[in-house]
């Protein structure tokens, strides 16, 4: 099962997403993200498709590069994901301006659950 959930954090928001797998964690986190993004970076009605790759020592981190290389493109290139298909996911690399503190991305008994805060 996978859910996205965007909270109020003190002048951020906190990202709370869960998946059965770690792709889907990472999949839903770029969603969110794109629903964050989307009042600010207006849908253009064409499509571009992008090959993502990022690499960190453990979940958590895995999941702040991730989703400072989605910052990095929405703020140059204008581009936020509408829809998102991780290829690879392993605990230290994926394929296909977050903080690190109080980032997780832990797995359980009945899926993955992850955690961050993004600056707004």
């Amino acid at each position: 099962m996978r859910t996205r959930r965007l909270l109020d954090h003190t002048g951020e928001v906190r990202l709370a997403v869960t998946g059965s797998t770690l792709a889907e964690v990472f999949a839903e986190s770029a969603l969110a993200f794109g629903e964050l993004e989307a009042e600010a970076i207006p849908r253009t009605g064409g499509t571009r498709s992008d090959r993502v790759s990022v690499q960190a020592p453990d979940p958590a981190a895995l999941l702040v590069e991730w989703l400072n290389e989605l910052i990095w493109r929405a703020e140059t290139g204008r581009w936020v994901p509408t829809e998102v298909e991780v290829a690879e996911a392993s605990p230290t690399s994926l394929v296909k301006a977050a903080t690190l503190h109080g980032a997780r991305c832990q797995e359980s008994a009945d899926g993955w659950r992850a955690d961050v805060v993004l600056d707004v």
